[in-house]
């Protein structure tokens, strides 16, 4: 029955990541303009629109991919911390 409890868990977390790494994409892509990502894609040296467009996809989905990793762990603890207190 452990591994019941396990298997729930994981997909659990894999659905709190989904979640949350949807959310944090929705959220950078409503407030980056395209003045600010044309300006992040000249301090690199990248002109064109697909350079530009590739490089704002990749570091949004990153910084997105890490924030949602960051608050997975941190539920994580939570929940942890909240069953250490009911035993």
């Amino acid at each position: 029955m452990k591994w019941v409890k396990r298997f729930f868990a994981a997909v659990g977390y894999l659905l709190i990541f989904i979640v949350v790494f949807t959310l944090f994409t929705q959220v950078i892509d409503n407030f980056i303009t395209e003045d600010a990502m044309h300006n992040f894609a000249w301090i690199f040296g990248i002109y064109d629109a697909e350079g530009i467009l590739d490089l704002y996809l990749n570091t949004a989905m990153t910084v997105s991919a890490l924030l949602a990793i960051g608050v997975t762990i941190l539920l994580h603890l939570y929940i942890r911390r909240q069953l250490d207190a009911i035993d």
